[in-house]
Protein backbone atom coordinates (compact mmCIF):
# COMPACT_ATOMS: atom_id res chain seq x y z
CA UNK A 1 0.00 0.00 0.00
CA UNK A 2 1.06 3.33 -0.73
CA UNK A 3 0.47 7.07 -0.79
CA UNK A 4 1.97 9.54 -3.06
CA UNK A 5 3.24 13.08 -2.46
CA UNK A 6 3.31 15.58 -4.87
CA UNK A 7 6.55 17.81 -5.15
CA UNK A 8 6.20 20.33 -7.54
CA UNK A 9 4.25 19.02 -9.50
CA UNK A 10 5.95 15.61 -9.91
CA UNK A 11 5.32 12.44 -7.76
CA UNK A 12 7.67 11.31 -4.91
CA UNK A 13 6.40 7.90 -4.01
CA UNK A 14 6.69 7.12 -0.02
CA UNK A 15 5.97 3.16 0.81
CA UNK A 16 3.59 2.91 3.83
CA UNK A 17 2.39 -0.85 5.44
CA UNK A 18 5.50 -2.37 3.70
CA UNK A 19 7.41 -0.09 5.92
CA UNK A 20 6.15 -1.08 8.87
CA UNK A 21 6.67 -4.88 10.53
CA UNK A 22 3.74 -6.20 12.33
CA UNK A 23 5.05 -7.93 15.98
CA UNK A 24 3.89 -11.50 16.07
CA UNK A 25 1.16 -13.30 16.63
CA UNK A 26 1.35 -15.59 20.08
CA UNK A 27 0.62 -19.12 19.92
CA UNK A 28 -1.02 -20.61 22.82
CA UNK A 29 -0.28 -24.18 23.96
CA UNK A 30 -2.25 -26.38 25.61
CA UNK A 31 -1.42 -28.21 29.29
CA UNK A 32 -2.76 -31.05 28.04
CA UNK A 33 -1.62 -33.26 25.79
CA UNK A 34 -3.82 -33.51 22.38
CA UNK A 35 -2.77 -37.37 20.58
CA UNK A 36 -2.71 -36.70 16.89
CA UNK A 37 -4.64 -39.06 14.72
CA UNK A 38 -5.11 -39.12 11.06
CA UNK A 39 -8.26 -36.73 10.66
CA UNK A 40 -6.29 -33.80 12.14
CA UNK A 41 -4.80 -32.78 8.63
CA UNK A 42 -4.40 -29.16 9.86
CA UNK A 43 -4.38 -26.85 12.36
CA UNK A 44 -8.35 -26.29 11.83
CA UNK A 45 -9.52 -29.92 12.13
CA UNK A 46 -7.33 -30.45 14.89
CA UNK A 47 -8.92 -27.70 17.29
CA UNK A 48 -11.96 -27.87 15.36
CA UNK A 49 -12.44 -31.78 16.96
CA UNK A 50 -11.25 -30.58 20.50
CA UNK A 51 -14.09 -28.25 20.57
CA UNK A 52 -16.39 -30.60 19.55
CA UNK A 53 -15.13 -33.53 21.50
CA UNK A 54 -14.97 -30.95 24.54
CA UNK A 55 -18.60 -30.06 23.94
CA UNK A 56 -19.83 -33.57 23.68
CA UNK A 57 -18.62 -34.40 27.08
CA UNK A 58 -19.68 -30.94 28.66
CA UNK A 59 -23.20 -30.89 26.50
CA UNK A 60 -24.85 -29.30 29.52
CA UNK A 61 -22.56 -26.77 29.88
CA UNK A 62 -24.02 -23.74 28.51
CA UNK A 63 -20.99 -22.69 27.02
CA UNK A 64 -21.09 -25.41 24.50
CA UNK A 65 -24.66 -24.46 23.53
CA UNK A 66 -23.31 -20.44 23.14
CA UNK A 67 -25.08 -19.64 26.01
CA UNK A 68 -22.65 -17.27 26.75
CA UNK A 69 -24.53 -15.40 29.41
CA UNK A 70 -23.81 -17.87 31.82
CA UNK A 71 -20.50 -18.63 30.95
CA UNK A 72 -18.48 -16.58 33.37
CA UNK A 73 -20.01 -18.97 35.83
CA UNK A 74 -18.79 -22.43 33.91
CA UNK A 75 -14.81 -20.34 32.98
CA UNK A 76 -13.48 -23.24 35.08
CA UNK A 77 -14.54 -26.03 32.93
CA UNK A 78 -13.64 -24.53 29.87
CA UNK A 79 -10.24 -25.88 29.65
CA UNK A 80 -8.72 -27.00 27.21
CA UNK A 81 -11.32 -26.10 24.67
CA UNK A 82 -10.10 -22.52 25.43
CA UNK A 83 -7.13 -23.07 24.15
CA UNK A 84 -8.63 -24.82 20.95
CA UNK A 85 -10.90 -21.26 20.30
CA UNK A 86 -7.32 -19.32 20.95
CA UNK A 87 -5.24 -21.56 18.47
CA UNK A 88 -8.21 -22.10 16.19
CA UNK A 89 -8.42 -18.54 16.13
CA UNK A 90 -4.69 -17.93 15.30
CA UNK A 91 -4.64 -20.55 12.19
CA UNK A 92 -7.76 -18.63 10.84
CA UNK A 93 -6.41 -15.39 11.32
CA UNK A 94 -2.28 -15.71 10.43
CA UNK A 95 -2.23 -18.77 8.34
CA UNK A 96 -5.45 -18.53 6.40
CA UNK A 97 -5.96 -14.67 6.55
CA UNK A 98 -9.80 -15.10 7.58
CA UNK A 99 -9.79 -12.30 10.40
CA UNK A 100 -13.80 -12.59 10.30
CA UNK A 101 -13.52 -16.62 11.30
CA UNK A 102 -11.16 -15.74 13.95
CA UNK A 103 -12.88 -13.02 14.88
CA UNK A 104 -16.01 -15.54 15.60
CA UNK A 105 -13.32 -17.36 17.92
CA UNK A 106 -11.93 -14.91 20.11
CA UNK A 107 -15.32 -12.92 20.71
CA UNK A 108 -16.08 -16.23 22.70
CA UNK A 109 -12.78 -15.82 24.52
CA UNK A 110 -13.66 -11.94 25.11
CA UNK A 111 -17.54 -12.42 26.59
CA UNK A 112 -15.81 -15.24 28.75
CA UNK A 113 -14.31 -12.15 30.51
CA UNK A 114 -10.85 -13.97 29.78
CA UNK A 115 -7.86 -12.08 31.68
CA UNK A 116 -5.43 -13.16 29.16
CA UNK A 117 -3.16 -10.10 27.87
CA UNK A 118 -2.08 -12.26 24.51
CA UNK A 119 -5.94 -12.49 23.96
CA UNK A 120 -6.54 -8.95 23.46
CA UNK A 121 -3.12 -8.72 21.72
CA UNK A 122 -4.11 -11.36 19.15
CA UNK A 123 -7.66 -9.79 18.83
CA UNK A 124 -5.70 -5.93 18.29
CA UNK A 125 -4.22 -8.19 14.94
CA UNK A 126 -7.51 -9.47 13.94
CA UNK A 127 -9.05 -6.04 13.78
CA UNK A 128 -6.09 -4.55 12.23
CA UNK A 129 -6.39 -6.99 9.22
CA UNK A 130 -10.01 -5.59 8.74
CA UNK A 131 -8.58 -2.19 8.86
CA UNK A 132 -10.98 -1.49 11.86
CA UNK A 133 -8.10 0.37 13.65
CA UNK A 134 -10.12 1.81 16.55
CA UNK A 135 -11.38 -1.53 17.82
CA UNK A 136 -7.63 -2.70 17.26
CA UNK A 137 -6.44 0.26 19.43
CA UNK A 138 -8.96 -0.81 21.89
CA UNK A 139 -7.76 -4.47 21.75
CA UNK A 140 -4.23 -3.58 22.41
CA UNK A 141 -4.70 -1.19 25.00
CA UNK A 142 -6.76 -3.71 27.09
CA UNK A 143 -4.00 -5.72 26.44
CA UNK A 144 -1.30 -3.87 27.76
CA UNK A 145 -3.51 -2.98 30.74
CA UNK A 146 -3.51 -6.74 31.60
CA UNK A 147 0.24 -6.76 31.28
CA UNK A 148 2.57 -3.88 30.83
CA UNK A 149 5.34 -6.01 29.77
CA UNK A 150 3.53 -7.17 26.80
CA UNK A 151 6.20 -5.76 24.16
CA UNK A 152 3.70 -7.32 20.72
CA UNK A 153 1.29 -4.94 21.91
CA UNK A 154 2.70 -1.66 22.23
CA UNK A 155 4.64 -2.67 18.77
CA UNK A 156 1.42 -3.35 16.91
CA UNK A 157 -0.27 -0.31 18.80
CA UNK A 158 2.45 2.13 17.83
CA UNK A 159 1.93 0.96 14.10
CA UNK A 160 -1.75 1.53 14.48
CA UNK A 161 -1.40 4.85 15.62
CA UNK A 162 0.67 5.65 12.76
CA UNK A 163 -1.27 3.96 9.73
CA UNK A 164 -3.93 6.33 12.07
CA UNK A 165 -1.75 9.16 11.88
CA UNK A 166 -1.05 9.93 15.07
CA UNK A 167 3.32 9.64 15.23
CA UNK A 168 3.08 11.07 18.75
CA UNK A 169 0.75 8.31 20.21
CA UNK A 170 3.00 5.42 17.99
CA UNK A 171 6.34 6.89 18.88
CA UNK A 172 5.46 7.05 22.54
CA UNK A 173 4.83 2.94 22.06
CA UNK A 174 7.86 2.32 20.13
CA UNK A 175 9.35 4.09 22.88
CA UNK A 176 8.47 2.26 25.47
CA UNK A 177 8.81 -1.03 23.73
CA UNK A 178 12.62 -0.19 23.41
CA UNK A 179 12.39 -0.50 27.34
CA UNK A 180 10.91 -3.51 27.05
CA UNK A 181 13.48 -4.68 24.67
CA UNK A 182 16.79 -2.72 23.84
CA UNK A 183 18.46 -2.83 20.65
CA UNK A 184 14.99 -4.61 19.01
CA UNK A 185 15.87 -3.66 15.33
CA UNK A 186 11.84 -4.35 14.66
CA UNK A 187 11.19 -1.15 16.81
CA UNK A 188 13.88 0.85 15.23
CA UNK A 189 12.59 0.19 12.08
CA UNK A 190 8.88 1.23 13.13
CA UNK A 191 10.12 4.40 14.97
CA UNK A 192 12.30 5.50 12.18
CA UNK A 193 9.18 5.53 9.61
CA UNK A 194 7.00 6.78 12.29
CA UNK A 195 9.85 10.14 12.91
CA UNK A 196 9.86 10.04 8.83
CA UNK A 197 6.35 10.76 8.56
CA UNK A 198 6.32 13.18 11.88
CA UNK A 199 8.58 15.82 9.82
CA UNK A 200 11.54 14.68 13.09
CA UNK A 201 14.36 14.09 10.03
CA UNK A 202 17.46 14.32 11.77
CA UNK A 203 16.06 11.60 14.58
CA UNK A 204 14.39 8.90 11.77
CA UNK A 205 18.17 9.72 9.81
CA UNK A 206 20.14 8.65 13.02
CA UNK A 207 17.61 5.33 13.14
CA UNK A 208 18.01 4.39 9.96
CA UNK A 209 22.24 4.84 10.46
CA UNK A 210 21.49 2.90 13.16
CA UNK A 211 19.69 -0.08 11.15
CA UNK A 212 22.02 0.30 8.47
CA UNK A 213 25.04 -0.12 10.43
CA UNK A 214 23.40 -3.79 11.98
CA UNK A 215 21.31 -4.44 8.41
CA UNK A 216 23.26 -3.15 5.66
CA UNK A 217 22.13 -5.19 3.04
CA UNK A 218 18.25 -4.58 3.61
CA UNK A 219 17.37 -2.00 0.39
CA UNK A 220 14.21 -0.43 2.15
CA UNK A 221 16.91 1.78 4.84
CA UNK A 222 18.48 3.50 2.45
CA UNK A 223 14.99 4.00 0.44
CA UNK A 224 13.74 5.86 3.51
CA UNK A 225 16.75 7.26 4.62
CA UNK A 226 16.80 9.03 1.23
CA UNK A 227 13.27 10.15 1.15
CA UNK A 228 14.60 11.66 4.76
CA UNK A 229 17.48 13.47 3.13
CA UNK A 230 14.74 14.21 0.19
CA UNK A 231 12.53 16.35 2.79
CA UNK A 232 15.45 18.11 3.96
CA UNK A 233 16.36 18.75 0.38
CA UNK A 234 19.63 17.25 0.74
CA UNK A 235 18.85 15.54 -3.03
CA UNK A 236 22.99 14.52 -3.76
CA UNK A 237 22.36 12.35 -0.23
CA UNK A 238 19.09 11.26 -1.20
CA UNK A 239 20.18 10.19 -4.91
CA UNK A 240 23.16 8.70 -2.69
CA UNK A 241 21.02 6.37 -1.00
CA UNK A 242 18.18 5.86 -3.53
CA UNK A 243 21.36 4.49 -5.46
CA UNK A 244 22.39 1.91 -2.87
CA UNK A 245 18.49 0.81 -2.56
CA UNK A 246 18.58 -0.35 -6.10
CA UNK A 247 22.20 -1.61 -6.33
CA UNK A 248 21.22 -4.19 -3.86
CA UNK A 249 17.54 -4.42 -4.99
CA UNK A 250 17.94 -4.58 -8.89
CA UNK A 251 14.61 -4.85 -9.33
CA UNK A 252 13.70 -2.23 -7.01
CA UNK A 253 11.26 0.16 -9.38
CA UNK A 254 10.14 2.56 -6.25
CA UNK A 255 13.79 3.36 -6.06
CA UNK A 256 14.57 4.21 -9.76
CA UNK A 257 11.43 5.98 -9.62
CA UNK A 258 12.23 7.96 -6.55
CA UNK A 259 15.87 8.64 -8.25
CA UNK A 260 14.42 10.24 -11.34
CA UNK A 261 12.53 12.81 -9.27
CA UNK A 262 15.37 13.34 -7.47
CA UNK A 263 17.65 13.79 -10.68
CA UNK A 264 14.57 16.08 -11.68
CA UNK A 265 14.46 18.47 -8.78
CA UNK A 266 18.36 18.58 -9.22
CA UNK A 267 17.41 19.30 -12.89
CA UNK A 268 19.04 16.82 -14.18
CA UNK A 269 16.84 15.88 -16.83
CA UNK A 270 18.09 13.41 -18.79
CA UNK A 271 18.91 11.11 -15.53
CA UNK A 272 15.25 12.06 -14.41
CA UNK A 273 14.12 10.36 -17.91
CA UNK A 274 16.57 7.52 -18.05
CA UNK A 275 15.42 6.31 -13.87
CA UNK A 276 11.68 6.86 -15.13
CA UNK A 277 11.69 4.69 -17.36
CA UNK A 278 14.14 2.03 -15.84
CA UNK A 279 11.00 2.32 -13.17
CA UNK A 280 8.44 1.89 -15.80
CA UNK A 281 10.20 -1.26 -17.22
CA UNK A 282 10.03 -3.11 -13.81
CA UNK A 283 6.33 -2.54 -13.62
CA UNK A 284 5.77 0.82 -11.66
CA UNK A 285 3.18 3.04 -13.29
CA UNK A 286 4.65 6.28 -14.33
CA UNK A 287 2.41 8.30 -15.74
CA UNK A 288 3.00 9.61 -19.13
CA UNK A 289 2.39 13.44 -18.05
CA UNK A 290 5.24 13.02 -16.28
CA UNK A 291 7.19 11.64 -19.10
CA UNK A 292 6.52 14.44 -21.25
CA UNK A 293 7.29 16.92 -18.66
CA UNK A 294 10.92 15.39 -18.50
CA UNK A 295 10.98 15.27 -22.28
CA UNK A 296 10.15 18.79 -22.50
CA UNK A 297 12.49 20.30 -20.20
CA UNK A 298 15.36 18.40 -21.93
CA UNK A 299 13.81 19.70 -25.45
CA UNK A 300 14.42 23.17 -23.29
CA UNK A 301 17.80 22.48 -22.17
CA UNK A 302 18.65 21.22 -25.80
CA UNK A 303 17.39 24.36 -27.07
CA UNK A 304 19.34 26.78 -24.84
CA UNK A 305 22.73 24.85 -25.74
Amino acid sequence: MYYTKIINGKNLIIKTVSSLILAGWLIFLATTTIPQVNVWKTSETLWTQTIENYGAERSNDPIFSFGLDMANKHMNLFGIAEVAYKNRGNFYGKEQNKPMQALKDYQILVQLDTKESEVYSNLGNIYGMMKEYNKALESYSKSVSLNDKNLNSYINRGITYSMMGDFAAALNDFSKALELSPGNLKVYQNRAFALLQSGSLEESIADYDLLINKQPGIPTHYFYRGLAYYKMKKYNKAIENFHKSTDINPGYSEGYYNLSVCYYTNEEFQNALKYANKAKSLGYKVSQSYLDQISAKIGKTGQAN
